[in-house]
């Protein structure tokens, strides 16, 4: 299926289908409210094993220069946390997964499809977040009749940037040293 965003926050601009021209990538603006807004991408990549994958990631690096931090990259990546989609990702959107093992799939609707099971699960459904996002609690939920087990995270997004601290002028100097006088 395709990326769907839940928000309890209203969606400012329309989430936007067949983004960077494929139809399995979703992207939005989440007004936060205090003109704090984050940047959502939604992703749905096809099984490593039918080639399509490589060329999604590659669409995926298309449209992601427009993105403006802070922001969420989430979905259905078909693909491990190790692997190299999962890093390639993790490297055009400047972003990190978020840790932990969270089997969402375990062959298909109540562990099988076709003849292929998977007793533990592999975790290929994945939230990435940009650096200054928190992440309070992130967990696998079960959905009723779905092959994959959903992803729920309550992340902690900054509302304003943190304005950086004034560089010190003389680095070089202990702060006891005299400084010398503008001329």
């Amino acid at each position: 299926g395709r990326p769907v965003l839940w928000s309890a926050f209203p969606i400012e601009t329309r989430p936007t289908d067949r983004a960077g021209g494929h139809p399995d990538h979703l992207i939005a603006t989440v007004d936060l409210g205090d003109g704090a807004l984050v940047q959502v991408a939604g992703l749905h990549l096809d099984w490593p094993a039918r080639g399509a994958q490589a060329w999604q990631v590659q669409d995926f690096h298309r449209f992601w220069n427009a993105f403006q931090a802070p922001t969420v990259v989430a979905g259905d990546f078909n693909a491990a946390p190790w692997s190299a989609a999962v890093r390639r990702i993790e490297e055009i959107s400047r972003t990190r997964i978020v840790g932990g093992f969270r089997p969402t799939w375990t062959g298909g609707e109540g562990g099988r499809s076709g003849r292929l099971w998977i007793p533990l699960g592999l975790p290929i459904d994945h939230v990435l977040v940009s650096p200054g996002i928190g992440v309070e609690s992130i967990r696998a939920a079960w959905i009723p009749g779905a092959d994959h087990r959903a992803v729920v995270a309550q992340l902690l997004v900054p509302v304003a940037p943190v304005p950086a601290a004034a560089p010190e002028p003389y680095p070089d100097r202990p702060a006891s040293a005299p400084r010398p006088k503008p001329s």
